[in-house]
């Protein structure tokens, strides 16, 4: 590795000659998203692997190709239900109903990123028309009213990144909620180091996470069971424990449909957290470069590619 970057040389005995087509490859890290667009729009990177819905569509603007991989699930505003305010899911669920996603888009990703509504892409073949989130204020209202006549008004903490990103979903969510009687929001900004340690003992009231979709095993188990330590949430659910590991060891497609049929009835009726937008794991890339083929969360197939001078 030199200077920040990895150089790959073709290996002559590959298994499926004659691919690699590329002679060599030089990988080369850009953390800024608007780096990494100048850099294949002006002709100086070939390709570059991408996350952000707005630079996707300034790619699009611009006619540079993208590809991007159809996934689940999404990016989650989670509420740690471990502990109060949270522990209530009366509370979680009136937080879902307040808040007006397409007005988040709007702020956040200026109106281009893609909505979560339900868990599973319709691609995908256990697909349901279970809808992970609805807006309703005025249902909502009646929640947060219910609370406070029970002597616990809703306050809590959104420990929000650093990133511009994220603290603007942070701020636009305590906006929205700001319209309401009976509830009270603070944003808290850390440091990486920070939230890491705190997101790991579980202390916060609200924290980004994320829980991405393709083949379930993996992304719902981890991000949802009882016994899992990459479960923010707090949940620790009986029937969808049963149901996530009754997916986990399934051995037919339709054991693993049914189970993940009921994966989807429990984190509609438990409300985890806010769903907000899904991920876009993608590439950007010029005109020269062909032979896109995509694996996993946007990872590119390097020996499938090849360039026109």
């Amino acid at each position: 590795m030199r200077q920040g970057a990895i150089e790959l040389e073709k290996n002559p005995d590959y298994w499926d000659a004659p691919k690699p087509y590329l002679d060599t490859l030089r990988i080369t890290t850009v953390a800024d998203t608007n780096q990494r667009f100048n850099a294949v729009s002006t002709g100086n990177a070939d390709l570059s692997s991408e996350a952000s819905w707005a630079t996707l569509d300034k790619a699009e603007q611009a006619g540079v190709a993208t590809e991007l991989v159809p996934t689940g699930g999404g990016q989650i505003m989670v509420m740690n239900s471990a502990r109060a305010p949270f522990d209530d899911v009366r509370a979680r669920r009136a937080v879902s109903l307040a808040l007006d996603r397409d007005a988040l888009n709007s702020v956040v990703y200026n109106g281009v990123g893609e909505i979560t509504e339900y868990l599973f892409a319709e691609s995908s073949p256990f697909f349901e028309e279970v809808p992970l989130w609805t807006h309703d204020t005025d249902a909502a209202q009646v929640l947060f009213d219910e609370l406070a006549a029970d002597g616990t008004p809703l306050s809590f903490t959104f420990l929000s990144y650093p990133t511009q990103e994220a603290k603007a979903a942070a701020e636009t969510l305590q906006a929205q909620l700001s319209a309401f009687d009976n509830v009270e929001v603070n944003v808290e900004v850390a440091d990486y180091p920070t939230l890491t340690a705190r997101a790991g003992g579980r202390d916060f009231d609200m924290i980004l996470s994320s829980a991405i979709v393709q083949d379930p095993d993996y992304a719902l188990w981890t991000a949802f069971h009882g016994d899992s330590p990459g479960n923010f949430t707090g949940l620790d659910d009986s029937a969808l424990n049963d149901a996530l590991d009754a997916g986990r060891l399934a051995e037919t497609v339709e054991e693993r449909t049914a189970a993940y049929s009921t994966v989807q009835e429990r984190l509609a009726e438990l409300v985890p957290g806010v769903w907000y937008v899904k991920a876009s794991p993608s590439v950007m890339y010029g005109e020269n470069v062909h032979g896109i083929g995509m694996y996993t969360l946007g990872s590119p197939l390097p020996e499938n590619l090849w360039i026109t001078e």
